[in-house]
């Protein structure tokens, strides 16, 4: 009975289980925190295509000198309901997921950023012969030609010389609301 009465001489193994118990608490608590703020900062509108958006290649043709930069002569068709304003054109050896962007507007033939104020906006965005350059491709239109060089395979951004590649061209739409 009087081991009942007699206080606790291990209190260092109560202080160690609260000090564990505080630690876990902190930890649930910066990764709820660290949760909601990534949750504030993602996007919640989704981007989807309009149905009838259709855009096809007229013409190709891949020119792989063999001392000089390889380049890919274009021509583009709207055969979609919709005008599309611009064009994401990738290029990249096939079985790679990874394709080099190859009309960024913002760098130049070699990969490398554009400092000056200058853009390759023609490369980017789409006209035909028909309209105002850059004033974007309406249905059932072709667009201008258009060359646009590879980077060699010993530049910043590699593309190596093989015989199959795979060409990507992604429509783009610019909404008459957003600007985007």
């Amino acid at each position: 009975m009087s081991a009942l009465f007699q206080p606790n001489k291990n209190k260092k193994a109560v202080s160690e289980i609260v000090s564990y118990t505080l630690l876990i608490v902190i930890a649930v608590v910066a990764s709820s925190l660290v949760y909601y703020f990534l949750q504030l900062q993602t996007p919640k509108d989704k981007t989807e295509c309009k149905e009838g958006i259709s855009l096809g290649i007229d013409y190709v043709k891949l020119n792989c000198p063999v001392n000089a930069d390889r380049t890919l002569d274009l021509t583009l068709l709207n055969n979609g309901r919709y005008k599309i304003n611009a064009a994401y054109i990738r290029i990249g050896e096939e079985g790679k997921s990874v394709k080099y962007w190859i009309n960024d507007p913002a760098k130049d033939d070699a990969g490398e950023p554009i400092t000056n104020d200058q853009t390759r906006d023609n490369k980017f965005y789409l006209s035909s012969s028909d309209s105002t350059l850059n004033s974007g491709l309406m249905p059932n239109k072709i667009s201008l030609f258009v060359t646009h060089v590879i980077p060699k395979s010993n530049s910043k951004v590699p593309i190596p010389i093989n015989n199959e590649y795979i060409l990507e061209i992604e429509p783009a739409i610019i909404s008459e609301n957003t600007g985007k």
